[in-house]
């Protein structure tokens, strides 16, 4: 694993060593990607995958195999889980967690199951977002152009046909926005802005001229997936995407490392992208 030469007497240095999307898309990695650091007698094992949420599927065989071994080793009060994204709701069986929240619902059963403490490192999107403008390396005004490609993307890689319910949810994006970035703005000021920008990017008309006529004008979703994507590097919009997943990994990473500082074992299941992200500035955090 390749990793940025950094200074490494603080954790700010220590934080600046993640790799963003752009960076590690270059490296060649497996899964799952497991990470065990040790260190006076403290470990973190961190396991990298591909998300499913198929209980039979072998992947969690070996996670749990892997668990089952790190528990025996620790005393349960020096034990604590980290879990990707939300803490999920607990469900009746182990079978019925994983169907219902993937490997996060395996963990947070796991936990329960054995009385381990365990907790979400995840920042909100306001961390993420701030974190972002503070840099000031975009305007605000791209970044909640790059949120909507993305929320769109995600919705027509579910259905390529925007109906009502559809609409209304992409409207509801539209109107947190305006809440985040303009609060003496309107919904009509974004829309517009969108579509001038696309075109100033794109040379194309890649949106209708209102959001409503999201339901009549096929949408072509090859290219909103190219502009909200944040593995390559051929617009801004790409380079927006890039660090807003960086800053994720960043704030996840920052609450792992403060977790490991108070004495704690670690075991946690991500992404396997956030595992090999992550990986410089958690070695370092272990030397």
């Amino acid at each position: 694993m390749t990793s940025k030469k950094i200074a490494t007497n603080n954790k700010t240095n220590i934080l600046d060593a993640i790799l963003t999307p752009q960076e590690y898309s270059q490296l060649k990695y497996k899964t799952p990607y497991i990470l065990d650091f040790k260190k006076n007698n403290q470990e973190m094992l961190y396991i990298g995958i591909e998300h499913s949420r198929d209980y039979n599927a072998k992947k969690y065989l070996e996670i749990e195999s892997l668990f089952e071994k790190f528990l025996k080793q620790y005393p349960s009060d020096t034990i604590t889980i980290a879990i990707e994204n939300f803490i999920p709701p607990a469900q009746k069986s182990k079978n019925d967690s994983i169907v219902s929240y993937g490997e996060s619902g395996l963990l947070l059963y796991l936990a329960k199951k054995y009385k381990l403490n365990y907790f979400c490192p995840e920042p909100t999107q306001d961390n993420i977002i701030q974190y972002i403008l503070d840099k000031n390396l975009f305007k605000k005004e791209d970044v909640a152009l790059w949120i909507f490609l993305n929320t769109l993307f995600n919705v027509l890689k579910k259905t390529p046909i925007i109906g009502e319910k559809e609409l209304l949810f992409l409207d509801s994006i539209i109107s947190s926005i305006v809440q985040r970035f303009e609060s003496k703005k309107t919904d009509k000021y974004y829309w517009p802005l969108f579509i001038k920008r696309l075109r100033e990017i794109t040379g194309s008309d890649v949106l209708p001229s209102s959001a409503n006529d999201l339901r009549f004008k096929q949408i072509n979703i090859k290219l909103i997936e190219q502009l909200q994507n944040p593995f390559i590097k051929e617009t801004i919009l790409n380079d927006i995407g890039s660090m807003i997943n960086y800053a994720r990994d960043r704030f996840i990473a920052d609450s792992i490392i403060k977790t490991i500082a108070h004495g704690k074992n670690i075991f946690a299941v991500f992404g396997v992208n956030h595992v090999v992200a992550q990986e410089p500035a958690l070695r370092l955090a272990f030397m």
